[in-house]
Protein backbone atom coordinates (compact mmCIF):
# COMPACT_ATOMS: atom_id res chain seq x y z
CA UNK A 1 0.00 0.00 0.00
CA UNK A 2 2.98 2.37 0.63
CA UNK A 3 4.51 1.84 -2.67
CA UNK A 4 1.29 2.32 -4.44
CA UNK A 5 0.73 5.72 -2.66
CA UNK A 6 4.38 6.44 -3.04
CA UNK A 7 4.04 5.88 -6.77
CA UNK A 8 0.58 7.89 -6.90
CA UNK A 9 2.07 10.89 -5.29
CA UNK A 10 5.38 10.35 -7.48
CA UNK A 11 2.89 10.35 -10.57
CA UNK A 12 0.95 13.14 -9.69
CA UNK A 13 3.83 15.54 -9.24
CA UNK A 14 5.07 14.65 -12.53
CA UNK A 15 2.16 15.49 -13.73
CA UNK A 16 2.06 18.89 -12.07
CA UNK A 17 5.58 19.53 -13.09
CA UNK A 18 4.84 18.92 -16.88
CA UNK A 19 2.22 21.13 -16.67
CA UNK A 20 3.97 24.10 -15.08
CA UNK A 21 6.76 23.68 -17.65
CA UNK A 22 4.13 23.97 -20.52
CA UNK A 23 2.62 27.04 -18.66
CA UNK A 24 5.90 28.43 -18.43
CA UNK A 25 6.83 27.85 -22.10
CA UNK A 26 3.56 28.99 -23.30
CA UNK A 27 4.05 32.37 -21.20
CA UNK A 28 7.74 32.57 -22.45
CA UNK A 29 6.36 32.55 -26.11
CA UNK A 30 3.48 34.72 -25.69
CA UNK A 31 5.69 37.48 -23.92
CA UNK A 32 8.64 37.34 -26.89
CA UNK A 33 5.13 37.67 -28.88
CA UNK A 34 3.87 40.92 -27.81
CA UNK A 35 7.36 41.87 -27.38
CA UNK A 36 7.97 41.65 -31.01
CA UNK A 37 4.55 42.86 -31.53
CA UNK A 38 4.91 46.43 -29.77
CA UNK A 39 8.22 46.95 -31.24
CA UNK A 40 7.50 47.01 -34.50
CA UNK A 41 4.46 48.87 -33.65
CA UNK A 42 6.51 51.45 -32.25
CA UNK A 43 8.26 51.35 -35.25
CA UNK A 44 5.60 52.37 -37.49
CA UNK A 45 3.73 55.13 -35.55
CA UNK A 46 7.09 56.24 -34.01
CA UNK A 47 7.15 58.74 -31.32
CA UNK A 48 7.30 62.41 -32.22
CA UNK A 49 5.79 65.11 -34.80
CA UNK A 50 8.14 63.11 -37.54
CA UNK A 51 6.53 59.64 -37.02
CA UNK A 52 3.80 58.41 -39.12
CA UNK A 53 2.69 61.69 -40.35
CA UNK A 54 5.16 61.79 -43.48
CA UNK A 55 4.14 62.97 -46.61
CA UNK A 56 6.08 63.72 -49.53
CA UNK A 57 4.73 67.01 -50.74
CA UNK A 58 2.26 66.78 -54.12
CA UNK A 59 4.99 69.38 -56.17
CA UNK A 60 7.79 66.99 -55.46
CA UNK A 61 5.72 63.27 -55.62
CA UNK A 62 4.42 64.10 -59.31
CA UNK A 63 8.48 64.53 -60.00
CA UNK A 64 8.79 60.37 -59.14
CA UNK A 65 6.28 59.44 -61.85
CA UNK A 66 8.02 61.90 -64.48
CA UNK A 67 8.28 59.53 -67.81
CA UNK A 68 6.86 56.63 -65.61
CA UNK A 69 5.32 54.21 -67.56
CA UNK A 70 3.85 51.02 -66.06
CA UNK A 71 5.54 47.85 -66.75
CA UNK A 72 4.21 44.14 -66.95
CA UNK A 73 6.81 41.27 -67.52
CA UNK A 74 5.67 37.96 -69.13
CA UNK A 75 8.31 34.85 -69.37
CA UNK A 76 7.62 31.87 -70.87
CA UNK A 77 9.96 28.60 -71.34
CA UNK A 78 13.00 29.99 -69.34
CA UNK A 79 15.01 27.12 -68.64
CA UNK A 80 19.04 27.23 -67.53
CA UNK A 81 21.63 24.98 -68.05
CA UNK A 82 24.98 24.47 -66.55
CA UNK A 83 27.81 22.29 -67.25
CA UNK A 84 25.21 19.61 -68.87
CA UNK A 85 23.36 19.87 -65.80
CA UNK A 86 19.58 21.23 -66.05
CA UNK A 87 19.31 23.72 -63.37
CA UNK A 88 15.56 25.77 -64.46
CA UNK A 89 13.26 23.45 -66.65
CA UNK A 90 10.50 25.15 -68.79
CA UNK A 91 9.49 28.42 -66.12
CA UNK A 92 6.40 30.47 -67.40
CA UNK A 93 4.49 33.04 -65.76
CA UNK A 94 3.60 37.05 -65.67
CA UNK A 95 3.90 40.16 -62.99
CA UNK A 96 1.13 42.85 -64.09
CA UNK A 97 2.33 46.50 -63.24
CA UNK A 98 1.95 47.22 -59.25
CA UNK A 99 1.70 43.41 -58.57
CA UNK A 100 4.23 42.30 -55.93
CA UNK A 101 5.40 38.10 -56.31
CA UNK A 102 7.01 36.16 -53.97
CA UNK A 103 8.87 33.12 -55.58
CA UNK A 104 9.03 30.67 -53.11
CA UNK A 105 11.11 26.82 -52.95
CA UNK A 106 13.15 24.79 -50.74
CA UNK A 107 16.90 25.39 -50.41
CA UNK A 108 18.45 25.01 -53.79
CA UNK A 109 15.65 25.15 -55.60
CA UNK A 110 17.25 27.40 -57.81
CA UNK A 111 14.81 30.46 -56.66
CA UNK A 112 18.01 33.23 -56.92
CA UNK A 113 19.02 31.80 -60.11
CA UNK A 114 15.69 32.04 -61.42
CA UNK A 115 15.78 35.82 -60.49
CA UNK A 116 18.74 36.62 -61.47
CA UNK A 117 18.02 35.48 -65.37
CA UNK A 118 14.58 37.71 -64.81
CA UNK A 119 17.04 40.68 -63.81
CA UNK A 120 18.84 40.01 -67.02
CA UNK A 121 21.90 39.29 -64.89
CA UNK A 122 25.24 37.43 -66.57
CA UNK A 123 25.10 33.81 -66.05
CA UNK A 124 27.97 31.36 -66.96
CA UNK A 125 25.73 28.49 -68.43
CA UNK A 126 22.74 28.53 -71.01
CA UNK A 127 19.27 30.52 -70.66
CA UNK A 128 16.80 29.92 -73.18
CA UNK A 129 13.19 30.83 -72.96
CA UNK A 130 11.15 34.33 -73.89
CA UNK A 131 10.91 37.21 -71.73
CA UNK A 132 8.73 40.29 -72.73
CA UNK A 133 7.91 43.41 -71.34
CA UNK A 134 4.71 45.04 -72.04
CA UNK A 135 4.51 42.37 -74.59
CA UNK A 136 7.77 43.30 -76.68
CA UNK A 137 11.40 41.88 -76.45
CA UNK A 138 13.48 44.82 -74.84
CA UNK A 139 17.42 44.57 -75.07
CA UNK A 140 19.68 43.69 -71.83
CA UNK A 141 21.21 46.89 -71.20
CA UNK A 142 17.55 49.13 -71.77
CA UNK A 143 16.18 46.96 -69.08
CA UNK A 144 18.87 46.99 -66.70
CA UNK A 145 18.14 51.03 -66.98
CA UNK A 146 14.54 50.90 -65.41
CA UNK A 147 15.39 47.99 -62.96
CA UNK A 148 16.25 47.92 -59.70
CA UNK A 149 18.07 44.34 -58.45
CA UNK A 150 19.33 44.62 -54.59
CA UNK A 151 21.63 41.36 -53.92
CA UNK A 152 20.93 38.69 -51.70
CA UNK A 153 24.17 39.82 -49.26
CA UNK A 154 24.56 43.51 -49.22
CA UNK A 155 27.84 44.89 -48.35
CA UNK A 156 26.81 48.84 -45.92
CA UNK A 157 29.21 50.77 -44.25
CA UNK A 158 28.78 49.72 -40.84
CA UNK A 159 30.03 53.64 -39.71
CA UNK A 160 26.66 54.83 -41.40
CA UNK A 161 23.35 55.14 -39.79
CA UNK A 162 20.17 53.26 -41.11
CA UNK A 163 19.06 56.46 -42.20
CA UNK A 164 22.09 57.37 -44.01
CA UNK A 165 22.40 54.09 -45.69
CA UNK A 166 18.64 54.36 -47.17
CA UNK A 167 19.48 57.87 -48.06
CA UNK A 168 22.67 57.32 -49.88
CA UNK A 169 20.92 54.98 -52.24
CA UNK A 170 17.72 57.76 -52.46
CA UNK A 171 20.40 59.99 -53.90
CA UNK A 172 21.57 57.50 -56.13
CA UNK A 173 18.44 56.48 -57.59
CA UNK A 174 15.91 59.80 -57.15
CA UNK A 175 15.26 62.20 -60.30
CA UNK A 176 18.09 64.59 -60.19
CA UNK A 177 15.49 67.42 -61.19
CA UNK A 178 13.82 66.32 -57.53
CA UNK A 179 15.21 68.99 -54.59
CA UNK A 180 17.65 67.84 -51.63
CA UNK A 181 15.31 68.04 -48.86
CA UNK A 182 12.36 66.34 -50.87
CA UNK A 183 15.11 63.48 -51.02
CA UNK A 184 15.90 63.45 -47.87
CA UNK A 185 11.65 63.62 -47.31
CA UNK A 186 11.67 60.15 -49.56
CA UNK A 187 14.36 58.19 -47.34
CA UNK A 188 11.89 59.29 -44.23
CA UNK A 189 8.49 58.47 -46.18
CA UNK A 190 10.05 55.02 -47.17
CA UNK A 191 11.57 54.34 -43.65
CA UNK A 192 8.06 54.57 -42.48
CA UNK A 193 6.58 52.16 -44.56
CA UNK A 194 9.01 49.81 -44.41
CA UNK A 195 8.42 50.10 -40.33
CA UNK A 196 12.35 50.67 -39.48
CA UNK A 197 11.56 54.51 -38.99
CA UNK A 198 12.32 54.01 -35.08
CA UNK A 199 15.89 52.50 -35.48
CA UNK A 200 17.03 55.53 -38.27
CA UNK A 201 19.68 56.78 -36.51
CA UNK A 202 21.33 53.26 -35.13
CA UNK A 203 24.57 52.71 -36.43
CA UNK A 204 24.96 49.82 -39.49
CA UNK A 205 27.75 47.97 -37.06
CA UNK A 206 30.14 44.99 -38.35
CA UNK A 207 28.22 41.56 -38.87
CA UNK A 208 27.02 39.98 -35.37
CA UNK A 209 25.30 43.27 -34.11
CA UNK A 210 21.81 43.75 -32.81
CA UNK A 211 20.03 45.21 -35.97
CA UNK A 212 19.70 43.30 -39.10
CA UNK A 213 19.13 46.31 -41.50
CA UNK A 214 17.28 46.55 -44.44
CA UNK A 215 18.64 47.97 -47.72
CA UNK A 216 15.47 48.84 -49.94
CA UNK A 217 15.08 50.29 -53.43
CA UNK A 218 13.70 53.50 -53.63
CA UNK A 219 11.85 53.76 -57.00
Amino acid sequence: MACTQLFRRHFYRSRVIRRLVYIQEFLYITAHFVLWTVLWYAGRIGKGDDFGKIRLPEVEAAKLMTGHVPASLYFSGVSYKLNDRLILDNISGSIKSGQVMAIMGASGAGKSTFLDILARRNKRGEVSGTMLVNGREVKDEEFQKVTGFVDQEDTLMPTLTVYETVLYSALLRLPRDMSFEAKKFRTLETMNELGILGIKDSRIGDTGTVWTVIHPVIT
